[in-house]
């Protein structure tokens, strides 16, 4: 996109300072910039629409009043898409917020004019509700860097890079307060397909109990409870891979006699009490994968191009002039599946499908299993027996591959070979057939690569049919050890949890509970991210989708332990799953009654505001246990002619 200034409006403040709002469009620039007459009520700002502080994702909004000279002279600004006009909104010369006109709220008087319109434009984030978390139509795919996926969403309202305040470390990672986490994890975004930006925005930060928000023209990831400490550690990003070291000091001080401060309240203020919790609940879906393979099922959904230009299937590749066909267009009663159209007679065939896969699979004995379902479709008008079924899996780096042993169990030879089985069928479909059997573990580490291959027939009206092509893990500790029921909750160190499994079809989830010695509410909170300790494989990172894994020294490995760090950067050594130091952290919030405070404040500095919408505020009249309460900034409205503030703050502990 390439921004140029279209309109501009200028006003001063009651202290005197200019405060300059610039209209943009993503089109050429104008001869002239068009120049706005603000109203008497120019510009006032909306942070945050909702009212849960470790909600993930903290919008805000600008609505600024302007009078429309001729009839219906700003409602160009309207008839375009989401994006297409930028504002930037300057405090004396320094960029205060950046955001997008909202083209679906516009409102106008239908007088005579000049009359005054009201311009309303969001910083962005509510945008991302409307795009998919893909690449220009195309599915993202194998594991990501943290940062990477941030700058792909903010990508999509057109900024390159954000600030991160979150000091939460994997306890194989680098941990200095130079080393941002969000570089050292890495994320399976299958678990994404389909999901809209900002949903995969809020799965990313909301295992760190983290919010985004917009801050001084660009967007800053900060955790609300290292507000309390006296300085909060961050990196800057200009690229997902490259970051320069900052920090901030979060306390503000409401002005009272001990604290001078240009922060006045005024009258008008409440206080609220909000209920403490009893429990707090961390679901955790693991994101279980069926196969290891992509687009496994071949659904009718995932095939592109024609017959004359050569049908594709996603994620496979087509070899030796095989060509394929979604299994719907011969047999209109199935959905799911590839039909395998061409055949010679050489053995084994030369025709085939391939795709790689277990990209990030490690050496282990893990038990696994192969399956898929297959059919013969016979046109040849009788009987057609002995027909070849040749499938290949091979690993990459050495010379293993996999052979059927017996009707239980394959394994892997040193020398060439298949899986490979003979089937008859007469005259139609034979109906899908089921063939599973059991893998002695893996040889070496990824890749591997899986090849289909046509029938071993000359014959143009006998066909392969597969669907359901399944590699995954299914070792003998987790047969036992399947799905976690019930534990003791409040019982972890070094001492298992108790438990009790299931089938492990079932290892999609897993809880931790958090109870406070207190009556009170119950908290669930639900997540896709986040460490699988509890499974009994080595191959976590490849058969569960919401695994983290680590990304340190070039060497991925999945993540089980964290430290948390306070305003000294010193580690509180938790050395815990990252989700339950979450639950930890929720829990001690609602230990207690927290306060709620709605109050009106004059915001009297100088040329930058001193309202910190990431800060902590303090007041010394109010305390708790001889100790000044902190809170922390949830919500506000800016009113900037009259600098005036109506905030909501709640305590944080």
């Amino acid at each position: 996109m390439a921004y140029t200034v279209q309109k501009r409006a200028e006003f001063k403040d009651m202290t005197g300072i200019d405060w300059k709002i610039e209209i943009e469009e993503d089109a050429a620039a104008p001869a002239t910039v068009t120049a706005l007459t603000c109203t008497d009520n120019p510009l006032v700002f909306e942070f945050n629409s909702t009212d849960d502080v470790f909600n993930p994702l903290h919008d805000s909004k600008a609505s600024f009043t302007v009078y429309s000279d001729t009839q219906f002279a700003l409602a160009d600004l309207y008839a375009t898409e989401d994006l297409q006009f930028r504002v930037k909104i300057y405090q004396a010369t320094v960029l205060y917020w950046m955001g997008f006109i909202v083209t679906n709220d516009y409102t106008e008087p239908y007088v005579m004019p000049p009359y005054p319109v009201t311009i309303k434009a969001s910083c962005g984030l509510s945008v991302l509700k409307n795009v998919l978390y893909d690449n220009a139509g195309t599915y993202y795919s194998g594991r990501r860097h943290e940062s990477q996926i941030i700058i792909d969403i903010l990508g999509k309202i057109g900024y390159t890079g954000f600030k991160e305040y979150i000091n939460i470390y994997e306890e194989s990672m680098s941990q200095t307060s130079a080393h941002s986490p969000l570089l050292q994890v890495k994320i399976d975004v299958d678990i994404f397909k389909d999901m809209y930006c900002d949903e995969v925005l809020k799965e990313v930060l909301k295992k760190y109990n983290a919010c985004i928000t917009h801050k001084d023209g660009g967007f800053v990831l900060y955790r609300p409870t290292e507000l309390v400490g006296a300085t909060v550690y961050g990196r800057s990003y200009s690229s997902y891979g490259s970051h320069s070291n900052t920090s901030y000091t979060p306390a503000k001080y409401i002005n009272r006699t001990a604290h001078s401060s240009t922060l006045e309240q005024v009258s008008g203020g409440v206080l609220m009490i909000q209920n403490p919790a009893k429990t707090v609940n961390i679901n955790q879906d693991y994101g279980y994968k069926d196969s290891w393979l992509d687009n496994w099922e071949f659904r009718s959904n995932k095939f592109s191009g024609t017959i004359i230009t050569g049908v594709e299937a996603e994620n496979w590749t087509r070899s030796g002039g095989q060509t394929i066909a979604p299994i719907a267009d011969a047999i209109i009663t199935e959905t799911d599946g590839v039909l395998l159209t061409n055949h010679n007679g050489s053995v084994p065939p030369t025709r085939y499908i391939y795709q790689q896969f277990g990209i990030n699979a490690v050496s282990s004995s893990d038990v696994l299993s192969i399956e898929f379902d297959y059919l013969i479709h016979n046109t040849s008008g009788g009987a057609t027996t002995d027909r070849s079924i040749t499938i290949k899996i091979k690993s990459d780096s050495s010379s293993h591959w996999l052979y059927n042993v017996d009707e239980i169990d394959c394994a892997w030879s040193g020398t060439l070979d298949y899986i490979n089985f003979s089937a008859t069928s007469a005259e139609g479909s034979s109906g899908w057939i089921t063939y599973k059997k059991t893998i002695p573990g893996l040889p070496t580490t990824g890749t591997y690569t899986i090849s289909i291959y046509g029938l071993d027939d000359d014959e143009t009206d006998v066909y392969l049919g597969i669907k359901n092509v399944k590699f995954y893990a299914t070792s003998d500790e987790m047969t036992v050890k399947r799905y976690k029921e019930s534990y003791f909750p409040l019982i972890w160190s070094k001492w298992k949890k108790t438990r009790k499994y299931k089938d492990i079809k079932e290892v999609t989830q897993d809880t931790y509970t958090k109870t406070n010695a207190i009556n009170g509410v119950d908290l669930d909170y639900d997540y896709r991210l986040g460490d699988v300790i509890d499974v009994n494989i080595d191959n976590v990172i490849e058969q569960f989708q919401g695994a983290l894994a680590t990304y340190v020294s070039t060497v991925l490995d999945y993540s089980t332990d964290w430290n948390s760090y306070d305003g000294t950067h010193t580690s509180k050594a938790e050395s815990k799953p990252l989700l339950e130091i979450i639950g930890d952290e929720i829990a001690e919030q609602y230990e207690r009654p927290k306060q709620l405070i709605q109050m009106p404040i004059h915001d009297l500095g100088s040329a930058v505001s001193a309202i910190n919408i990431i800060g902590s505020f303090q007041d010394d009249l109010n305390q708790y246990s001889g100790s000044n309460r902190e809170f922390v900034f949830n919500r506000g409205d800016f009113d900037v002619l009259n600098r005036r503030w109506t905030i909501d703050l709640m305590e944080i502990i």
